[in-house]
């Protein structure tokens, strides 16, 4: 078992990645820095696609068991994105 606790930002990218291969779901993952804040990016390798919702609630399940969160803290809720394509977050 993997301590996502003591994880950097490269680190945590790449967890993320193994995981969601794992779980059979095609994305590319990477992160980004911005205003200060390490994010993880999960998005559709097509132009065109989108995750399915088994698809979303696996990534969901993924990113909060390595607590990640949404902007400011705010729990993840992919039912209420509104992007199906795209998802970041944010690492602690």
């Amino acid at each position: 078992m993997t301590n996502t606790d003591t994880m950097n930002h490269k680190e945590m990218t790449a967890h993320i990645r193994t995981r969601i291969k794992k779980a059979g779901i095609k994305a590319s993952v990477s992160k980004y820095t911005s205003c200060g804040v390490n994010w993880v990016r999960v998005a559709v390798c097509t132009h065109d696609g989108e995750f399915t919702p088994l698809e979303q609630a696996a990534i969901k399940i993924i990113a909060q068991s390595n607590k990640l969160t949404l902007a400011q803290g705010l729990p993840i809720i992919i039912e209420n994105s509104t992007n199906p394509q795209q998802f970041n977050f944010v690492m602690p």
